[in-house]
């Protein structure tokens, strides 16, 4: 969900909130270089603290963060607020990502586990990337900016509600 705000704010963000398109990639090339590292030292994380672990800190950050990021995007070119959901939401981001490389394949038997998990994986990508912009594209245009957050905050719920109750993400570290 984080990536549908960030591209709809990629539209929104030279019209509603006053960056140009240059400020606003310089923005977002930056966010996505600390997605790149967030990723690689949450996997490292992961098998020393425990997969669950990671994913359920992530998680409920993601809640914390649904509930305030419409506020960090108020108001005209407001460079620290974009700096703020920009960071904190790749943060966030790239920490759920982090492990999910390790816990995928988890689900599913050896014998089925590689198509298992391409198969999910590209699936659940292609799905959440056509309709999770396009609801938060349609929330914002008719209820406002904090009707995405509760969007998202209803979908970081249930991802702590099914971690909580899931035993795939094993919590053993591996080192």
């Amino acid at each position: 969900v984080s990536s549908a705000a960030s591209d709809v704010y990629k539209r929104q963000a030279t019209t509603a909130l006053g960056f140009s398109h240059s400020e606003f990639l310089l923005l977002l090339m930056a966010a996505i270089v600390e997605f790149a590292v967030l990723i690689m030292t949450t996997s490292v994380l992961a098998d020393k603290v425990g997969r669950k672990k990671v994913l359920m800190t992530a998680s409920v950050a993601l809640v914390v963060f649904s509930l305030v990021f419409p506020y960090f995007l108020e108001g005209q070119h407001n460079m620290v607020g974009m700096l703020l959901f920009l960071g904190l939401g790749f943060v966030v981001m790239g920490t759920l990502y982090g492990p999910v490389g390790a816990v995928l394949p988890e689900l599913f038997p050896t014998k089925v586990r590689y198509s298992g998990a391409g198969i999910t994986y590209n699936l659940a990508a292609v799905v959440g990337a056509a309709v999770a912009p396009t609801i938060t594209t349609w929330l914002i245009a008719a209820f406002g900016l904090h009707y995405a957050g509760m969007y998202m905050f209803v979908l970081a719920v249930v991802s702590v509600c099914l971690l909580y109750t899931s035993d795939a993400a094993d919590d053993t570290p591996c080192v």
